[in-house]
């Protein structure tokens, strides 16, 4: 196989290139004797620009006393780097449009690794005495724009080396370098020297995947980048996560910038929520956010349960995993849960409390009429409301055992010592409460608009001795609520189906 040498890539003309007026801007700011006429006009000549860094600057993520109403004001109002970011920012998406028929790179998850990147690198700079904020907050923005430029100079060819390495950027590194010759790190610090970046920020760019003990983590500003790429990457895996790593993030943190495990806390759920903020004052699609609350929750849980342990562990197993749109366990810890009740059930078949198990399966109506208008931050939007309506109606239910993300817009309620009519009449009063709470969908013009969401509830309902219903074993009953479904949508949705057999030869002749 022909492998391009590092020059070939660097001149090639499909890399990403900054704009005049955001070259213009770096270099401005770099001065420390920078006239801020000279800024402020470099700004404008970019109306399209302008016009977004106002809009920025007025929104709530600035929190501002009075409406800004010019460049000038926004440059006196946030100062010259924090304007400089927004340009960038917006600079940087414009830099990586690339016709629209190209949308296989998934930006979306592209922009929030580096928002919230970004937002560590600042906060974890500002436990340093020798890193300016702001240079910080640049190299976590830009720390991937390697990424971008190999996808656009290799195409899909690229693609598929990050479907290889299954979201781990260490071992897409090492895929690169093997068959590209040159991995992103070095291709993004590359071209962040070709944008005239100051040096620092251009050798923190190269190192971000480098191990922590290298050498090169001597340096501030290398270490703020790296620690936060430690943390995001973390953060984003949605499964797999093991018991050490947590810790030894911790451990890091403690050495290179005295942080304490109560403020590492604090620190990520600031950083999480700054993303966020940040993702809408520019208006840039960065999907939702890793669901922090839940992963430190459960973290919390796990060396609660180690007895001796004062440290956060998280189980190496697919069990433990929570997905990153309802917060919620997936589908594996809902296989194991359910298998868990069926021993328990068969243990004591004389008391109604633990041989009852009752399984409701919620699934969202129209969901595919939802993402088509609303796209699927839309149909996500939804589904996390709908898990956050679960946790709000069975916190205070003694018998609910877990509350499960299952498949598509299905979310998954198990119970103990529900009989059937109280079983239906608690599906009947979640599919009220949740039809009673529209949720509000932010479209990606900044309007806004609340949608009620009508859902189909499949039961399925196992006691230990009944053999009437074909509900025995886990994997029966799960089919069960997945037939009910089925059967109350073929019948319009918005209802409850209670399982019978005959539902079963109803499905199997249709």
């Amino acid at each position: 196989m022909l492998r391009p040498d590092y020059d070939s890539i660097l001149t090639n003309p499909s890399l990403p290139s900054l704009p005049t007026v955001a070259l213009e801007v770096l270099d401005l700011a770099s001065r420390e004797d920078v006239d801020l006429r000279d800024f402020e006009k470099t700004i404008e000549r970019d109306q399209a620009i302008s016009i977004r860094i106002l809009r920025a600057v007025n929104s709530s993520y600035y929190g501002l006393g009075r409406r800004c109403g010019s460049i000038r004001q926004a440059v006196a109002y946030l100062g010259v780097q924090t304007v400089k970011s927004l340009v960038l920012g917006f600079s940087l998406e414009r830099a990586m449009e690339f016709g629209d028929d190209e949308i296989s790179f998934d930006f979306t998850s592209y922009w929030r690794h580096s928002f919230i990147t970004a937002s560590a690198s600042r906060a974890f700079s500002e436990m340093s005495d020798h890193v300016d904020s702001e240079e910080a907050f640049v190299a976590g923005l830009i720390h991937d724009i390697g990424m971008v430029g190999a996808w656009r100079v290799h195409g899909d060819r690229y693609l598929q080396m990050i479907d290889m390495s299954h979201g781990d950027q260490d071992e897409l590194t090492r895929i690169e370098h093997r068959i590209l010759d040159v991995d992103h790190t070095k291709l993004g610090s590359a071209m962040a020297e070709s944008w005239r970046f100051p040096s620092d920020i251009v050798t923190s760019i190269s190192q971000h995947h480098h191990e922590v003990l290298h050498p090169s983590m001597l340096d501030e500003m290398s270490r703020v980048l790296r620690l936060s790429v430690l943390l995001v990457d973390f953060l984003e895996r949605n499964e797999g996560r093991s018991p050490s790593e947590l810790t030894e993030i911790e451990a890091i943190a403690l050495d290179w910038f005295g942080i304490d495990r109560e403020t590492l806390i604090d620190l990520v759920e600031s950083i999480v929520d700054d993303a966020r903020d940040l993702a809408k004052a520019l208006k840039i699609d960065a999907g939702r956010m890793p669901p922090v609350e839940a992963i430190l929750h459960r973290a919390k849980r796990l060396s609660e349960e180690i007895p001796g342990s004062d440290e956060f562990c998280f189980e190496n197993t697919t069990h433990d995993s929570i997905d990153p749109v309802t917060a919620l366990p997936g589908r594996d810890a809902l296989v194991s849960d359910l298998e868990s009740c069926f021993r328990s059930t068969k243990c004591s078949p004389g008391d109604l409390g633990s041989s009852s198990i009752s399984l409701l399966l919620i699934s969202v109506d129209d969901v595919r009429f939802i993402n088509e208008t609303m796209g699927d931050l839309g149909g996500d939007a939804v589904l996390a409301h709908v898990a956050d309506v679960l946790r709000e109606v069975t916190d205070s239910i003694s018998g609910t055992v877990g509350v499960y993300r299952f498949v598509g817009a299905e979310i998954v309620l198990i119970l103990r010592g529900c009989d059937e009519k109280d079983t239906i009449e608690l599906g009947e009063s979640i599919r009220g409460f949740i039809a009673r709470k529209p949720v509000r969908i932010d479209g990606r013009d900044g309007d806004s608009d609340f949608l009620t969401i009508k859902t189909t509830i499949g039961i399925g309902f196992h006691r230990f001795g009944d053999v009437h219903q074909r509900t025995e074993s886990p994997d029966a009953l799960l089919r069960a609520a997945m037939c009910a479904v089925a059967v109350g949508c073929r019948a319009g949705g918005d209802r409850i189906v209670f399982h019978h057999e005959e539902d079963d030869r109803v499905m199997r002749r249709a």
